[in-house]
């Protein structure tokens, strides 16, 4: 701590990742949700993820490579083993962080969201989304995915100028499928703006 005020903590690699878990959690006809804002940044970069027997992911650019994987027991199957799934890995902005993250997922309800959306509203790279994670009647685990009601907008703020910083720094998402990182070490703030693609990259 230096002056009046204390420095700001660096950042883990962990924070890096989108987590549910840590969504922020709000009250929606008298339930609990979980929500996240975000925008898009770059393109879905697909590949195949599987849990192995040491808890933690695998991931690979094609299923093949994961052969290898001791795989974990499924949690929802017993007697089985889990499966390697086609995940999506993409770049986002947490607009509550201000911060660039990568988000991988696998559920095809969060894809066919994704697709539906950007089907009637173009590239996501022009609006925030907000996708709310809530239980069924029946006590599994449901995704909703909607536009901000901000609209479209320009990209801006911290996370804005930080996502410009990575980008000249070399921000690799295909990174993600080689056990590589894909952020760049300690980017330095841009003037550069926030340009996160042009209305023609539409991703989905």
């Amino acid at each position: 701590m230096s002056g009046w005020a204390p420095e700001e903590q660096a950042r883990s690699s962990s924070d890096r990742w989108v987590n549910p878990k840590k969504w922020e959690e709000v009250t929606e006809d008298k339930k609990p949700v979980k929500r996240f804002r975000f925008r898009v940044l770059t393109p879905v970069s697909v590949g195949w993820e599987v849990w192995g027997a040491d808890d933690k992911p695998h991931r690979a650019k094609t299923k093949g490579e994961l052969a290898g994987v001791e795989l974990r027991d499924d949690r929802f199957n017993p007697g089985k083993k889990e499966q390697p799934k086609e995940t999506w890995a993409v770049g986002v902005v947490d607009v509550d962080a201000q911060m660039v993250k990568v988000w991988t997922f696998a559920l095809a309800t969060v894809k066919n969201a994704f697709r539906s959306v950007t089907a009637e509203w173009g590239s996501p790279f022009d609006y925030d989304l907000v996708c709310k994670q809530g239980k069924a009647s029946d006590g599994k685990t449901v995704y909703s995915l909607t536009v901000h009601p901000s609209g479209k907008a320009p990209l801006a703020g911290a996370g804005a100028d930080e996502w410009a910083a990575m980008k000249a720094a070399g921000f690799d998402l295909e990174a993600v499928w080689t056990g590589g990182d894909p952020f760049p070490s300690a980017p330095a703030a841009s003037d550069s703006g926030g340009n996160v693609g042009a209305a023609g990259d539409l991703p989905f």
